[in-house]
């Protein structure tokens, strides 16, 4: 399993600097956790009336075990490219903000009752395995403001 640790003022990968002996525009970023925004990587929209506004173009529907499918075959390129860590979110982000689709989407992991939804989990696994088998970290955000 891959292991983030943090000494002094530097995070570890797996027991090594991250970014190691590494410098940007005259800055060191050996010990830095460079990560990007990832949080619609395992949405979904459990509101049928807002659902189609995700609908990719090839086939007119929405598929959130596509888009975590895709989400998962891109991170070799991004480890590959020096990205070491990404945040998802059990509640997603803001994915459009129009008010009359806004204000209605459901991309909730969790029930009414505060339990997991069974899929939302799945997908959060599958996306955390992924990223474990490439030695990246990831940030798991509950919940978003709404």
């Amino acid at each position: 399993m891959t292991e983030i640790s943090i000494r002094g003022r530097e995070f570890f990968l797996d027991g090594r600097p991250t970014y190691a002996g590494r410098v940007f525009d005259g800055h060191a970023v050996q010990g830095l956790l460079f990560n990007v925004r990832a949080v619609q990587a395992t949405f979904d929209d459990a509101n049928p009336e807002t659902r189609r506004y995700w609908a990719y173009p090839d086939t007119g529907e929405w598929d959130p075990e596509r888009n975590v499918a895709e989400f998962c075959a891109a991170l070799p390129s991004w480890r590959e490219h020096g990205v070491l860590a990404f945040t998802i979110n059990f509640q997603g982000g803001g994915a459009l903000f129009a008010p009359e689709i806004y204000d209605h989407f459901d991309n909730n992991g969790f029930t009414s009752r505060g339990d997991v939804r069974p899929d939302y989990g799945e997908r959060i696994a599958r996306v955390l395995a992924r990223a474990d088998e490439l030695g990246m970290a990831v940030i798991v955000g509950l919940f978003y403001y709404t």
